[in-house]
This record gives C-alpha cells, sequence and structure tokens, in this order.
C-alpha cells in the first residue's frame, strides 16, 4: 500500500480520534481504545446531523495532519525503505490510539513538540524494538 494511503488509513482515523478526546475532555470515552470516532461522538453529540458533521471535521482534520507526515517521511525519512516508512506510520498510529495525551499534558510539555514525541516514545518503548534496527531509537536534533 502507498505511503500516504497508509498515513490517511491508519494514522488520521487515530489523530481525528485524538483530537476528539481532548475535545470531550472525558477520561472515560479516552479509554475506549477499540471505538471508533462515530461511536465516541454518538455518546457525545445526540443529534444525528450535528455528529456527522463532527465525524466530516475530524476526519479532515485527520486527512491534513496525515498530509503533513507525509512530508516529513519524504523529507527526514526519505532514507528508509517503504516497508520501514509503513510500519513507523503503523507504530505512530498505535502510540496516538494508546496514549494518554490531555490538555495538562500539552502545557506541562510547553506544545514542544520535541518534548511531545519522547513523551509518547516513553510510553511505548517496547514497541520501538518492532522496527528495523537502525530506527529503533530515533534520534532528535
Amino acid at each position: 500500500m502507498p505511503l500516504l494511503e497508509t498515513l490517511i488509513l491508519t494514522v488520521a482515523p487515530s489523530i481525528a480520534k485524538t483530537v476528539l478526546k481532548l475535545w470531550a475532555a472525558d477520561d472515560n470515552l479516552a479509554s475506549e481504545g477499540g471505538a471508533s470516532t462515530i461511536d465516541i461522538l454518538a455518546k457525545v453529540i445526540p443529534e444525528i446531523r450535528a455528529r456527522k458533521e463532527a465525524d466530516r471535521q475530524l476526519a479532515a482534520i485527520g486527512e491534513k495532519a496525515a498530509e503533513s507526515l507525509m512530508f516529513i517521511f519524504e523529507t527526514e525519512g526519505k532514507n528508509l525503505i517503504i516497508d520501514d516508512q509503513e510500519a513507523v506510520a503503523k507504530l505512530v498510529a498505535q502510540i496516538l490510539d494508546r496514549s494518554k495525551i490531555t490538555p495538562d499534558l500539552l502545557l506541562r510539555k510547553d506544545l514542544d513538540p520535541i518534548q511531545l514525541a519522547r513523551h509518547l516514545l516513553s510510553e511505548v518503548n517496547g514497541q520501538l524494538a518492532l522496527l528495523p534496527e537502525p530506527r529503533e531509537r530515533p534520534e532528535f536534533r
């Protein structure tokens, strides 16, 4: 599967769900890892039209973020073979699905991307062993 498809089909929904969890600010909803965005929205927005519109907006946010990640893969990840790029993209989706990102965490990390990345990676350190050896320990500049 081309990388952009992987990003849109796996990472975009995870990004959308993360945004929804932050917006809903409900730990019970946030803990429902397997629930889809529309399932979570059904609990928060009872009116179907508003719920569908929110789902469309969240999907658009996820897709735009996935497209931005494509640029990162094309620049920073250009030395990775396609299979490794897809493995990293899937790991990003898993990290977002499993992590507990809260407004408090974002403020404590001062919205600094490096601090946030380190925090997320610390939560899934064992999963990094699934990546090929050279990509096992990400470096931050």
